[in-house]
């Protein structure tokens, strides 16, 4: 939720109180059901579910090229820039610094 001051906040009474299953891209994944204020770790668990996927560093830089380089991404800027811009990225823990480098 967001209060008046525009701050975002977890409010246990309207969590879901159903686990989450996800695709076979995330190999059926289920981030389990966690009640009271222990639900908010929940989000901790999908963003290491999104970041654990190679694919989530190469969309990323794959955006940042489009957004600063040019629109249009072939197989050669694929595997000589895309792929390891998503590596540096990977290895830098998802910090951008050092792929916009």
């Amino acid at each position: 939720r967001i209060d008046a001051a525009g701050n975002s906040y977890f409010d246990p009474t309207r969590h879901d109180v159903n686990s989450k299953v996800f695709s076979s891209f995330y190999n059926g994944q289920t981030i389990a059901y966690q009640s009271g204020m222990a639900g908010a770790a929940e989000t901790d668990a999908l963003i290491n579910m999104l970041f654990g996927k190679v694919e989530t560093a190469r969309h990323f830089c794959r955006r940042l090229y489009r957004f600063f380089i040019y629109y249009a991404i072939d197989a050669s800027v694929e595997q000589n820039i895309i792929q390891p811009l998503a590596q540096t990225l990977i290895q830098n823990n998802f910090a951008v610094k050092p792929v916009l480098a």
